[in-house]
């Protein structure tokens, strides 16, 4: 509730942590280590190029690790996805407002609430993309030498498991890290409620809704009667 108050009244959505998902394999998707040695080089010199004016050790250091072990590349890796990605923020989003699982997740087993967001505009300051699920259940393939950023970041962050097909996520990455964000108020076209949130939740969320500008279209989730489906119903 604290959350949906800093949304509605401030205009605030929560970034999270990737460290915070709960599908173990999401974000961390390992790439082919397969490298020539022109390759190792030239990846070796755009970190060099990056790091110009910090450590100058660094890349002759690099140079003779990598030729003392093997794996040395492998535990570069490693650490940047124990570091480097739990730092990211990450928003999730769904095609789909009245799948069962996805409220059973992510919305207190149907006592939540769904934000219901204008699509024509959503984060028309962000890049907002669509997560894949390979077909085979096998990770992407890209190099860790020669990928573009573009294609670490499709494999890492936008790459998940043909199990997660259902959620239909879309993500919004924040280098910035996890935490609060800004969106501008015509974003955010509605609420849904979920079918098992209280009469006493549903009127405090109702209150809060009729405190924000521009206003709310409310809906509720309900049963359908022979089916093992949901009905979304405007309030």
């Amino acid at each position: 509730m604290e959350r949906l108050r800093h949304t509605l009244l401030h205009h605030q959505v929560y970034f999270s942590s990737p460290a915070s998902f709960n599908d173990p394999f999401d974000c961390k998707v390992r790439p082919s280590f397969d490298g020539s040695p022109d390759q190792i080089l030239a990846y070796l010199t755009r970190i060099a190029q990056m790091r110009s004016g910090a450590d100058a050790d660094l890349p002759r250091q690099q140079v003779e690790g990598a030729r003392a072990d093997p794996e040395y590349f492998e535990k570069v890796y490693s650490e940047f996805l124990r570091t480097g990605v739990p730092g990211l923020g990450v928003y999730c989003l769904s095609e789909r407002p009245d799948d069962i699982l996805m409220w059973s997740h992510y919305a207190d087993s149907h006592r939540g609430i769904c934000l219901f967001f204008a699509a024509n505009y959503i984060f028309s300051d962000c890049a907002v993309e669509r997560v894949n699920y390979p077909r085979n259940n096998k990770y992407p393939n890209f190099n860790f030498f020669t990928a573009s950023k573009e294609e670490q970041i499709e494999a890492i962050l936008l790459t998940k498991a043909k199990h997660w097909e259902y959620e239909r996520e879309w993500r919004v990455i924040d280098i910035c890290g996890p935490g609060l964000r800004d969106i501008h108020a015509e974003w955010l076209a509605g609420l849904i409620v979920g079918c098992e949130t209280s009469q006493a939740k549903v009127a405090e969320i109702r209150r809060l809704a009729s405190r924000r500008e521009p206003a709310l279209q409310l809906f509720r989730a309900s049963q359908k009667p022979r089916e093992f489906a949901l009905s979304i119903e405007r309030i």
